[in-house]
């Protein structure tokens, strides 16, 4: 019945995956646990449920596309906020990182976050979020036919200018790359012994 709607119309069924999971004892018992702390709601969660509530909890406080969607949500409602009014927020831009000063920060913290960004050495999270909002969560390197990578999985940020060879901590300068294609520009840059050594360091585990 839930796929009639109130017109009559019959619903497309959604399309079934099976999943198997084999679990441990004390992995049973969590599952149970969290079975029982969902039920509070007043209801008695399936598997499924708690799987999809767990998936579901897990993106959006660890998956830096939903990270960077949220922060420039956030943006946004400053922005709305301020409407042009508050003249004191202001904006420096250094070694084409921006550091946004709030009114509410004192000296202290203002200096903190520009040490942080002056440093060198971590990439600002704003132009993280940037960044994969731009290339949303995919490899961007290009094939020989002009498609791009497809992967999605394993993804890190790539300085297109080494920043080991003076290359900025910036939008412009930064990409998405699996880290299959990342190794391998890295390869063309320092040479095959170095590719060689970095795969002897990493195991690639990637199902079929």
């Amino acid at each position: 019945m839930s796929r009639v709607t109130s017109d009559g119309e019959l619903l497309p069924a959604k399309e079934i995956c099976e999943l198997k999971l084999t679990l441990t004892t004390s992995q049973f018992a969590l599952l149970e646990r969290a079975r029982e702390v969902l039920a509070a709601a007043g209801s008695v969660p399936t598997d499924a449920e708690i799987f999809m509530k767990a998936v579901g909890d897990l993106l959006t406080k660890r998956d830096p596309l939903r990270k960077a969607e949220r922060a420039a949500a956030r943006q946004r409602n400053l922005d709305d906020d301020l409407g042009g009014r508050n003249n004191n927020v202001e904006k420096t831009v250094e070694n084409n990182n921006a550091v946004v000063a709030s009114p509410h920060d004192g000296p202290t913290i203002a200096a903190a976050r520009q040490r942080e960004n002056t440093a060198g050495r971590y990439i600002p999270a704003a132009v993280r979020h940037q960044v994969w909002l731009r290339d949303q969560g995919q490899c961007r390197h290009m094939h020989p036919d002009g498609s791009r990578c497809q992967e999605k999985m394993m993804i890190e940020l790539d300085h297109i200018d080494l920043h080991c060879r003076g290359g900025e901590h910036s939008a412009s300068n930064l990409q998405l790359k699996c880290r299959l294609h990342n190794h391998f520009a890295a390869a063309a840059a320092f040479g095959n012994e170095w590719y060689r050594h970095k795969l002897e360091s990493v195991t690639y585990v990637r199902d079929s």
